[in-house]
């Protein structure tokens, strides 16, 4: 019953969301999505893949997918927070939690003190006899409670709906208007009924939708990692989905990633005893996890090709981008930060990835190489941590781009 609620509730908010998009109120729509995500974080803050989670989760995909263009900064925000939750359960794709790193003149792959693994590891799916036997008969996924015909809200959101579709069959497709392709999307499908996860087919079939038809925690997990390797998180993070983003969303996202990619004692201060006590482990995992994860998405989006935009995208973001990196670079060169040491070595691997991915375009040319200045002036002992790792940083920089003559030069201590 309660998983039933819940459902009908994050329906409730979706349709809540969708009536006003169709009014172009995008500061409801916006409170509303913050909503979902907020409880999404929540409903997964307990280390366990839930109904609830699922549920929430469903609904948080449902708004990433159609209401990204106008998310801004606090939106983008929940969005992460959402992707910070799912790489504390392992449920991420690998390519959004592992990080780049340099290789050694021998080809090997350097040692590295980032070692950041996943919170909560994911629970392995049962091989007894009775699990097979349970995962083969399924169980009746929790459903919205049932009525006599639809809810209000959906009614309404279905009338909106077919309103839209009653105006483009009659005017040519333009979109001008946010809402006509939102509220022109298909609600959830149902469950899949019957997944008992005996082949790939009916495993694929059983991710499309949450929550998934199976009842062993291994099964499930393995199935909402699926869901969610194919879901709008994913997409609107790769390369289509950031072309896709108007500038004013695409900054909003820029500056959400800034402000989670910075240790929160280098900039804030520090928590007190007693609310370290009640953060407990998985507060201190995302002290370390959060900064970490967000600056290499930032890196990421940073250095996408946009061959469709040119390099339009990237002057939407570089100035903060580059401001960003400088401060950081500059709080550790004043002898901040010592104990970060992860965060450390991503921001300079980050750094020497940013100079090596955009050092083609000469008007980045001078911020590029005062990165690279901040690097040589790093403390002793730090510069010796990582000294191997930037001179094969470096090194990739040397060979593969075709540095101009800027007359700027940096010198690296020996």
């Amino acid at each position: 019953p309660d998983a039933a609620v819940a459902m009908q509730a994050m329906m409730g908010f979706q349709d809540l969301a969708r009536i006003s998009a169709y009014f172009d109120n995008s500061e409801t729509v916006s409170g509303l999505v913050r909503t979902i995500f907020q409880y999404c974080c929540r409903a997964a803050a307990g280390g366990t893949v839930t109904v609830r989670c699922q549920i929430a989760l469903g609904s948080s995909e449902q708004c990433v997918t159609h209401f990204a263009p106008i998310f801004r900064e606090a939106e983008w925000r929940g969005v992460l927070e959402v992707l910070l939750q799912l790489w504390a359960l392992d449920l991420l794709p690998p390519h959004l939690s592992e990080f780049d790193d340099f290789s050694g003149t021998d080809g090997k792959p350097l040692e590295s003190l980032c070692n950041i693994r996943p919170l909560y590891p994911p629970p392995e799916a049962s091989r007894t006899a009775d699990a097979h036997c349970e995962e083969q008969r399924g169980y009746s996924a929790p459903q919205a409670p049932a009525a006599d015909g639809d809810g209000f809200l959906e009614s309404l959101a279905r009338w909106f709906e077919d309103e839209t579709k009653d105006d483009e069959d009659e005017e040519s497709h333009e979109s001008g208007r946010l809402q006509d392709d939102l509220l022109s999307s298909a609600p959830p499908s149902p469950p899949f009924p019957g997944g008992d996860g005996s082949d790939k087919n009916s495993v694929e079939a059983a991710a499309q939708s949450l929550p998934v038809d199976a009842s062993d925690p291994g099964v499930i997990h393995q199935l909402v990692k699926q869901y969610v390797a194919r879901s709008g998180f994913v997409e609107v993070l790769g390369h289509s989905g950031i072309a896709k983003l108007p500038p004013e969303s695409l900054q909003g996202l820029a500056k959400a990633l800034v402000q989670l990619s910075r240790p929160s004692k280098w900039f804030a201060q520090a928590s007190s005893p007693e609310e370290q006590v009640a953060q407990g482990l998985s507060g201190e995992w995302h002290d370390v996890a959060d900064p970490v994860f967000c600056l290499e998405l930032l890196t990421n989006i940073t250095c996408m090709p946009s061959p469709s935009t040119g390099s339009t995208s990237l002057s939407h973001i570089w100035p903060l981008v580059s401001t960003h990196f400088e401060r950081l670079l500059q709080y550790v060169i004043a002898g901040n930060g010592v104990a970060e040491a992860q965060f450390i070595e991503r921001l300079i691997v980050n750094t020497l990835r940013l100079c090596i991915r955009l050092i083609g375009n000469s008007e980045l040319v001078p911020t590029l190489l005062m990165l690279t200045q901040y690097l040589s002036k790093l403390p002793g002992k730090i510069f010796s941590a990582y000294s191997e790792r930037i001179a094969c940083g470096i090194l990739v920089l040397v060979q593969e781009a075709t540095l101009p003559h800027s007359g700027l030069c940096t010198f690296f201590p020996c």
